[in-house]
This record gives structure tokens, C-alpha cells and sequence, in this order.
């Protein structure tokens, strides 16, 4: 590999402008082509085995209309009750004929004109809802926001008749909040200070940004066009942004520092190319594919949510560290010695571009402190790790409901309303299916619902709807809590488990809805996380194995992330379920944690923190191979890597905490557990733990079992200078 790598390399110096004009080439057909057919997404939310999944399946075989997807619209008016409201009862019953006449429409009731006992209009009459219904399913709707929004346009006279209108429910979880916020240029404009920091040069800082944003504009195009054929849920575009983004940056960095570095040295351009491209190059490849293989461990959930998000994910993370070997290449190439233009050393207090001596630096004095007294250090690292891990162990997989949103959206203005004028359930009702055996009337109807109704925890239940075949019957049971509240939970397992079977009498009924399909969810993801975390850390062993031709490395590299991983997770929960500085982040209130998110967190954190040690490490054995003396490797790896690692890392949290600005609590609860797990890993990890355990390690940590040996390194070279380390 390191051979086509570098003559990759030579070739991008001598034939710049063919190997750009290639790139170029086939960016644009992807790009062209995700522009002309628009994105496509989907959903994908289905849960084999488990009620929530069986009474859907159970509702689209019975009540087929009933399956599309709703959207709850919201009426309200602060001074008098919304009939009295001049002109306002005509103005609301045309918005609602407009809206019914829609072809994506299956139904959307007047409130207004319905009866006092469906109950969607408050005591008062200062507040009615009606649950508008679409044809199609959510993951069959080509744009949810776009139908949204043209309903929305439909109810501007009522907005002008002195009516308030907002939405929730499925056709609105996105409405007004999918996209980019603006934030993520924060991010941009602090990696772009970082690496004219690392630089001391536009030119060679403006590098990396280039090739990320443009390898991340082609490879989220090329995730749209996936869109098109495979489930992918809207969600994921901004998750692949952010991992695509900095990994990109990361990537760029690493060739562009090393590559000025042989320049610096002395070597031809075409030398100093290849040369870097050989060496960095194949520390891209590696950690490029140890993100994919974690982020597609996801797909051993079994869920195609997770699973679409994780494919979305990894086609950006590849397209974009191919970028990084043949777009950077070319434009290493054209620049040439020109790198080190519009110099601002001057400015930063840098020097002209001279090669300073990394043995008596900052990074090795750090090295040397880790490795002279390598157990303390060791044993600081993991407590320190462990003490953030605690709040682990009271972590909630919950779905946060739409009163965590930001206060002026419409959804949190939904919520509200219909909170407090028909209770915090009403959100989130559970839909009971029932299969009527033969000779079930209404009586036993009546029964499920009395019985129903008079369970501690709930706030009333619809009268049931039976199908034109009289064979099934569908109701609703609202809960006297929302949707995200641990006491909702309990009661769809005491409905579950005790109310309905013995009501249902000889008929089939099942529990479902969106709020019994989150616990379902939580539940299914608590018996597959073993063998998720199992499997990508054994596939990363493996893969990590070959890379180092070692077994104590990959292991003690898989120990460190997990460690780093669950102080990540601890600081997660911290903020969003026990409230510790949510302010800080825009939360509105403390919330539970999505039950994916966890996993995909863990296999988006797994991959990015492999990098770092995939870097490091890498450049340890380099110089374990030239010299043969463990301990000045370590140091020398350390030196060598330490201001890289930081810019990275630096741009890495600069990039994820940007999107913490996004008012999606998913996405700040991404961005912030990415970005501290970045910053523990770059720091503890990197500066401590790894030198202090490389030490303790010595020359074993490269032993190999002789069958898995395929030739040998070479002999150690010890024409080096002596590195000076704090033991000797």
C-alpha cells in the first residue's frame, strides 16, 4: 500500500492538473446528479419481534387509510375562545377544506365542527387540535418539511383573522429546524485559526478547509443520491456533515504537515509528495477505515434507523479521505513550494519556516513526564476517566417529547398548548389494536375501554373505531405524563402486561404508538448492546492487529477509547438528564437520551478516536523500527505528533460544538458528547495514558504470535541521535 500511495504521490506532482481535473470530473457528475433528482428519505423505523411493530402491522392490515403519517395542527387565541374571534370560524373552516382537498391529504377534520365529545376543543374554547393525516407513511413522503410547510400556507388567513396556528406530531419533527443553522461557520472559522496557528501560512492552512468542504459538498451529494434506494433518514445528513467535516480536516492536516515538513527538510517536491504520501497516506487508510467498520457496526442493531444513519456516515468519512489522497495530492502538487506563502509568522510570534527540534519541546517534555513514572501516570488517567463515568450508571433511554424543544419553535408552542389545556399525554398517546374474534360486540368493546380507563396513570381513552369488516377495533389511551417521563414507560408495561390480556377476553389486542415504540426501541438496542460493542471492537482489534503487527497495542488502544467513550457518555448525561450547565447549550429542560443515540454515538466515537492512535502510534513504530529503544520511540512518537494531534483535536471540537448551536436536542446531544470525547482522548489519553502504558509495555507491546507473521520490519537502526528521556 505504501508503494501505490506514493507513487500516487509523485504522479499528483508531476501531473497536478490531470489528477485535479479527474476529481474534479467525477464530483460534478455527483454532484449534478444529486441536484437534478433532489434528496430522498426516509425513516426506516421498524422493530422486528417486538408489540409496537405487531400493532402497526396490525393497524395497516385493518385500517389501511389510517396508516399516513399525521400531523397535529394547533389552534389557539389568548383573549377569547377562537369561535368568537371575528370572521375567524369561517377563515378556519376554509384552511381545513383547503388542506382536505390536498392530494397528499387523506383526511384533516374541523375541529370546530366537530362533536363536544371528541373532545380537541378545550373547556374554554381557547384551544382546538386536529390530527390532519397524510396518504402516504412517514418513510414513503418525499419531503415532510415541504408538505408541511404548504399546509402551513394554507392557515395564513387564519393567522390573520388574530388565530394562532403551530404543529406537531410526525410531519413536524423537522419543520423549521432541519438543516444547517449557521453555527457549523463558528467551527470553520476556528479550525481555520487553528491551522494558520499550526502553519504560520494561509496558503498551507486554507489547504485542508478547500479539500474538506469540497470533499464533503461531493459526499453529501453522493449520500443523497444513496437516498434514492436505501433508507436514509434526514437526521443523518447533518451527523455525517459533522464526522465528515472534521475527519476531513484531520485527514488534510496529517498529509499537509507532514508534506511541509520533508519540504523543510530539503527534498524536491516530488520527494517530499510521495514520501509524505507513503508515510501519512497509509495512516489514512487505516484510520479512515476503522471509522467505517465501527459506524457500520451499527447495522448489528438490527435496526435500519441506525443502520442508514451509520451507511450515510461511512460513504461520507470514504469520500472523504479519498479526497484527502487525490484532491490534497493535486493541489500539494500545483502549489509546490508556494505552501508557505502570505506567511503570518510574524504576526503569531513564528519563526521563517525553520525545522525546530521537537526533542526539546513542550510534546516531549509531556512524554517524558507520562513515561518517568509510567503507573501513576497510568492509574491518573483511569481514575480521572472512571470519576467522569459515574453518571453512566443513572443514564435513561427515554424519547424526548416536543416540550424540549426551543420555546419559540412551533412544535414547543404545540406542545403546550396542548399540554395545558388537555394534558401532557396528549402528545403521545397509546394506540391499542384489537382483532375482534368472532362474537365480540360492543359490550366487550366497552369493557377494554372501561377497563382501560380505569388505570391509575391515564388521562381518558377514545371511544374505539371498528373497520367496515367489524373485524378489528382501534382506540386511543392518553397518559396523564408526557411522553418522555419514566412514568409513561411503566404504564404501557402494566397496560401490557396485566390490563389488556385480561379485558380482550377471546379477541388479539397490542399496544403501540409512537411513545410504546421508544420504550420498545430502548429495550430491543439494552439486549443487542453486547453484541454491537463486541463486534466493532473486535473487528477493530483485528484490523488494528494488521496495521501494528502487534496484539497489546489494538488491545490497549480498544481499553483507552472505551474508557474515553464512557467519560463522554457520564459528561452526556451530566448535562442532559441531571441539568448540569443545559443552560450553557440552549436546552430548555433536562430530557432522557434517545435510545439509539447511545450506540451511535459509541461506534462515531470508537472510529474518530482510533485516529488519533492510528497517528500516534504509528509514528511510535516508525521510530521503535529505527532505533529499536521502546522508550525513545514513545518520546519521539509523542514529539512528533503532539502539536498535530492537538490541531486536530482543536478543529475536531471546534466543528462538533458548532453544531451544539442546532436547536435539535439530538444534534446538540451528538455534538457535545463528540466534541468531549475528542478533547478527553486528545489530552488524557494521548499526553498520559498511552505514553504511560507504552512505557510499562516496552519492547512487548510489539510482539506478534510467529504464525500471524508475514516477513520481517527490518532491522533496528540506531544511526539516531539520542533522545533524552527522564529515566535515564
Amino acid at each position: 500500500m505504501s508503494t501505490l500511495l506514493e507513487r500516487l504521490g509523485r504522479f499528483a506532482a508531476r501531473r497536478p492538473l490531470l489528477l485535479l481535473l479527474c476529481w474534479m470530473l467525477v464530483a460534478g457528475i455527483v454532484i449534478g446528479a444529486a441536484q437534478h433528482l433532489g434528496p430522498k428519505y426516509g425513516d426506516g423505523f421498524d422493530l422486528p419481534g417486538t408489540e409496537s411493530q405487531a400493532a402497526q402491522d396490525l393497524l395497516e392490515e385493518e385500517f389501511p387509510e389510517a396508516r399516513g403519517a399525521n400531523l397535529i395542527v394547533v389552534l389557539s387565541a389568548d383573549d377569547v375562545p377562537i369561535a368568537e374571534k371575528d370572521g375567524s370560524e369561517a377563515e378556519i373552516a376554509a384552511a381545513f377544506e383547503r388542506v382536505a382537498s390536498m392530494e397528499e391529504i387523506a383526511e384533516a377534520p374541523n375541529p370546530l365542527a366537530l362533536p363536544p365529545e371528541a373532545g380537541v376543543v378545550s373547556a374554554d374554547g381557547r384551544t382546538a387540535y386536529s390530527p390532519v393525516r397524510a396518504n402516504q407513511a412517514m418513510g414513503e413522503i418525499d419531503d415532510p418539511d415541504a408538505l408541511t410547510g404548504a399546509i402551513d400556507d394554507r392557515f395564513a388567513p387564519v393567522r390573520a383573522a388574530g388565530v394562532d396556528v403551530d404543529f406537531t406530531g410526525q410531519m413536524s419533527s423537522t419543520y423549521g429546524t432541519a438543516g444547517f443553522s449557521g453555527s457549523e461557520l463558528v467551527g470553520l472559522g476556528v479550525a481555520a485559526i487553528v491551522l494558520i496557528v499550526a502553519f504560520g501560512s494561509v496558503v498551507a492552512a486554507g489547504l485542508p478547509l478547500v479539500t474538506a468542504i469540497a470533499g464533503l459538498t461531493a459526499c453529501l451529494s453522493a449520500t443523497w443520491l444513496l437516498g434514492r434506494v436505501w433508507q436514509i433518514p434526514e437526521d443523518s445528513m447533518l451527523i455525517a456533515a459533522m464526522i465528515g467535516l472534521g475527519v476531513g480536516i484531520d485527514y488534510a492536516l496529517l498529509i499537509v504537515s507532514r508534506y511541509r515538513e520533508y519540504l523543510l527538510a530539503g527534498e524536491s517536491v516530488e520527494s517530499a509528495l510521495g514520501t509524505s504520501l507513503a508515510s501519512t497516506g497509509r495512516s489514512v487508510v487505516f484510520a479512515g477505515g476503522t471509522v467505517i467498520v465501527a459506524i457500520l457496526g451499527l447495522w448489528l442493531t438490527g435496526l435500519p434507523v441506525a443502520g442508514g444513519m451509520g451507511t450515510a456516515t461511512a460513504v461520507t468519512v470514504t469520500g472523504v479521505s479519498l479526497t484527502s489522497l487525490t484532491l490534497l495530492p493535486a493541489l500539494l502538487g500545483l502549489t509546490g513550494r508556494h505552501i508557505t506563502r502570505l506567511r503570518l509568522g510574524a504576526v503569531l510570534g513564528r519563526g521563517r519556516g525553520r525545522r525546530v527540534d521537537a526533542r526539546d519541546g513542550f510534546w516531549t517534555r509531556v512524554a517524558q513526564a507520562a513515561t518517568a513514572r509510567p503507573l501513576v501516570s497510568a492509574l491518573a488517567a483511569v481514575l480521572f476517566l472512571g470519576v467522569l463515568t459515574i453518571p453512566v450508571f443513572s443514564l435513561r433511554l427515554g424519547l424526548p417529547d416536543d416540550g424540549s424543544r426551543p420555546p419559540e419553535s412551533t412544535q414547543r408552542q404545540a406542545y403546550d398548548q396542548l399540554a395545558e389545556e388537555f394534558g401532557p399525554g396528549t402528545a403521545g398517546p397509546f394506540t391499542v389494536v384489537v382483532r375482534m374474534a368472532e362474537g365480540t360486540g360492543e359490550e366487550d368493546l366497552a369493557g377494554l375501554t372501561g377497563a382501560l380507563g380505569e388505570v391509575p396513570g391515564v388521562e381518558r381513552v377514545t371511544p374505539p373505531t371498528v373497520n367496515e369488516e367489524g373485524s378489528a377495533a382501534v382506540l386511543s389511551v392518553v397518559p396523564a405524563t408526557s411522553p418522555q417521563s419514566s412514568a409513561t414507560v411503566e404504564l404501557l408495561h402494566e397496560l401490557r402486561d396485566d390490563v389488556v390480556p385480561e379485558a380482550r377476553g377471546g379477541s388479539t389486542a397490542v399496544v403501540g404508538g409512537p411513545t410504546a415504540y421508544y420504550a420498545d426501541m430502548g429495550e430491543l438496542l439494552q439486549g443487542r448492546l453486547a453484541l454491537f460493542i463486541g463486534g466493532v471492537v473486535l473487528v477493530s482489534f483485528v484490523l488494528l492487529m494488521f496495521v501494528f503487527r502487534s496484539i497489546l497495542v489494538p488491545l490497549k488502544a480498544a481499553m483507552a477509547n472505551l474508557l474515553s467513550i464512557g467519560a463522554a457518555y457520564g459528561v452526556v448525561v451530566a448535562v442532559f438528564q441531571w441539568g448540569w450547565g443545559k443552560e450553557l447549550i440552549g436546552l430548555p429542560e433536562t430530557i432522557p437520551i434517545e435510545p439509539f443515540v447511545p450506540l451511535l454515538m459509541f461506534a462515531m466515537l470508537f472510529g474518530v478516536s482510533m485516529d488519533y492512535e492510528v497517528f500516534l502510534v504509528s509514528r511510535i513504530r516508525e521510530e521503535y523500527d529505527l532505533s529499536g529503544d521502546a522508550v525513545a520511540a514513545t518520546i519521539r512518537g509523542v514529539a512528533g505528533t503532539g502539536s498535530v494531534i492537538t490541531s486536530a483535536a482543536l478543529i475536531m471540537i471546534a466543528v462538533f460544538l458548532s453544531f451544539v448551536g442546532q436547536s435539535e436536542p439530538f444534534v446538540k446531544l451528538f455534538g457535545l458528547g463528540m466534541a468531549v470525547a475528542i478533547l478527553l482522548d486528545a489530552t488524557v489519553v494521548r499526553m498520559l495514558l498511552v505514553p504511560a502504558v507504552m512505557r510499562l509495555m516496552g519492547p512487548a507491546a510489539w510482539w506478534l504470535p510467529g504464525f500471524l507473521r508475514r516477513g520481517k520490519t527490518g532491522e533496528p537502526r540506531t544511526d539516531r541521535e539520542p533522545v533524552p528521556t527522564a529515566h535515564t
